[in-house]
């Protein structure tokens, strides 16, 4: 009788030694994971915020989202860090910093306290400067290129399709994007 229950205990041991580590991991899968943001290395939070502010002005949120939901200031950040050089990174951080200080000069108050009205005022009086057309064009690659900015405003075909040299564009609401323009 103790030989049996020997045997029988130890089948326990060994199929549990088995069975633990799958179960424990299907049931650590199960969990829920935050969303993970990316830190920023380059930008610092008020530098962070203001290019928030001037994305989500030049793509405000209105029935499709915003700049900033579709994660333009990080994208800019990035492009900060690996694509530009020390020397470009910082001209435009000055210029980030003598854009918001020409907004209090002329303002009166920062382009965060800004009204809209007064934001898309500001942006139209600094439309030459090289940090506005350099700020645009980031923001636009930004969140044309995210998921957010491609399928909420073109019809994003991902299959390819056959090629249409003339396509019909009458009657659509969205342009067509992927296979077909």
């Amino acid at each position: 009788m103790k030989r049996r229950e020997a045997i029988k205990q130890s089948a326990y041991v060994l199929g549990s030694s088995i069975l633990i580590p799958p179960v424990a991991g299907v049931l650590n899968a199960c969990g829920a994971k935050e969303a993970s943001v990316p830190a920023l290395e380059v930008l610092s939070s008020r530098q962070n915020s203001l290019v928030m502010d001037i994305s989500d002005t030049l793509i405000p949120v209105t029935k499709t989202s915003g700049a900033t939901d579709a994660g333009v200031n990080a994208f800019i950040d990035l492009v900060l860090r690996d694509v530009m050089t020390g020397e470009e990174a910082g001209t435009f951080l000055s210029s980030l910093e003598a854009f918001d200080q020409a907004c209090l000069d002329s303002m009166g108050k920062t382009f965060h306290d800004c009204t809209p009205e007064e934001r898309e005022q500001v942006l139209k009086a600094s439309s030459d400067t090289p940090l506005y057309k350099s700020i645009r064009e980031l923001t636009y690659r930004a969140y044309y290129t995210s998921e957010q900015g491609i399928k909420q405003n073109f019809n994003y075909v991902p299959i390819p399709g056959k090629y249409e040299a003339c396509a019909d564009m009458a009657g659509q609401e969205k342009r067509m994007k992927g296979n077909h323009l």
